[in-house]
Parts: structure tokens; sequence; C-alpha cells
């Protein structure tokens, strides 16, 4: 413990993060939690995790998030190769998925009908800078020789309405719950089918018989199948229906 404590930077990414630093974070988020008189949460599946770690549920209230829903109202703006198009939305980290997604592309590429049929995956998003900085790097460099994924880096937020008419299926491939997956719900109000994770939080606002499909987490051939599945079925959208809009929040907030 000793030796590691007195370990320099690692790589030029900070100190390694030790038993003691854990201990001082609780200890100070304890103390900012102290002062806390009401708790809002975006899904309940957040709000179940503190619950279960001693939060008193008569001191919370779910509130989902507003949605500007006719921002993302827009016509789908066709792929001029007629070929499908998936896109993911995140950050490049482990508990996103991003390599579970590229093991994906991999096993289609391998198969029919995927290895032939004409379909992309652009990736929006970016790495992190931090202990997890080669994840991304590896992740892209496992499907380097595919033609078919493109880091394609962020986008201005005011951008989703347009990312998301040139998307055929959003993919959601994470690990781990989502707090309030904010991609699933401009894609409902989109109307863009997902293949998503069955976690916490993404199940509480995808329902599988309307918007999409759920996988088991990390199970890359679950992920490949509903893949293959939208591919084979062809680009749809179904009509938008009500997520949550701001006005909705307007009574409750006053």
């Amino acid at each position: 413990r000793a030796a590691v404590r007195g370990a320099a930077r690692v790589g030029g990414l900070g100190r390694i993060v030790v038993a003691d630093d854990l201990e001082r974070r609780t200890a100070e988020v304890r103390e900012a939690v102290s002062h806390i008189q009401r708790w809002v949460f975006p899904t309940r599946a957040l709000q179940d995790e503190f619950h279960a770690n001693g939060l008193a549920l008569e001191d919370a209230e779910v509130l989902p998030y507003g949605i500007d829903e006719g921002a993302l109202d827009l016509p789908v703006i066709p792929d001029e190769s007629g070929g499908f198009r998936f896109s993911f939305f995140g950050q490049f980290m482990p508990h996103k998925g991003l390599d579970h997604l590229m093991g994906a592309v991999r096993l289609m590429e391998s198969r029919l009908p995927e290895s032939v049929s004409p379909w992309s995956v652009r990736c929006w998003g970016h790495g992190s800078l931090g202990r997890h900085h080669l994840y991304a790097e590896r992740a892209f460099e496992s499907v380097r020789s595919s033609h078919r994924v493109t880091n394609a880096g962020c986008f201005p937020p005011l951008d989703a309405p347009r990312v998301m008419a040139e998307t055929d299926a959003l993919v959601v491939p994470s690990i781990w719950m989502e707090n309030a997956p904010l991609t699933v719900l401009q894609a409902r109000a989109a109307g863009v089918p997902v293949i998503a994770s069955d976690v916490s939080g993404v199940r509480e606002v995808l329902d599988p018989q309307r918007h999409g499909v759920l996988v088991p987490p990390g199970d890359v051939v679950a992920l490949a199948d509903a893949m293959r599945a939208a591919i084979i079925a062809g680009p749809r959208r179904y009509t938008p229906d009500p997520v949550v809009r701001y006005s909705d929040h307007l009574d409750r907030i006053e």
C-alpha cells in the first residue's frame, strides 16, 4: 500500500487512487448529502439505488427529463448509398459497452447476410483523458480493417435532431445501469428504433414492444443478432409517442 501511495504519476494521468482516497471521498459526499432536504431523480431506477443505500423515499421524488419533442420531429434524411445506419451516442468508456459493439461488428462481418448487406456504424462521442484513455483506441483498433465503422467525434447538442434524422437505429450497449438515458428519450421523440442493453434506467423508458429491442448486457451475440434483424427488416420509423414534454413539468415545478 505504501508503494502504491508513493507512486508518482502514471503515464501523466495522475495519482493512483488508493483506499484513503475512497474513504475521504465517501466522507465528503456524506457531509454534502446531510445538507440536502429534497432529492429529485430522473428515473425510479436511480432513486432505488439511493434508497438501497439508506435514502428515505419520503425525501425523494421522480421527475423524468423533459424533452423538446418538436425539435426532434424532423423528416428522415436518406442515406445516399441505401445502407442501414446504426448510431452510438455517448462516452467511449467501458461502462458504455463500446467494445461490445465493436465485437458485434466483427461478428456481423463474418456471417450472412450482414457481411454483404450495406450497413454502417457511426460512433458519436469522445474518449477519456483519465485511466481509460486507451480504451477507445483499442476498441476502434479491433475494427481497423472494417470500412463500416466511423469514429464521428462529438456534435453540438443542438445538432442532435439532425443526427437522429440520419440514424436508422440507435445502439445503446451499456453494461452498467444508466441513470437517465437521454439518448433513448431523444430517439423515442424522433421515432428512431433503439437496440439497447437490458439495464435498469433503460428498461424503465424503453418498451421493447414499441420502441425497439432489449438484449442482455455484454452479450455480443445477442447484440449482433438484434442488429442483423434490424438490417433485414430495413429502415423504419414509428410514430413518435409522448415522452415527457417540458410543459408536463411546469405544473409540478410551480
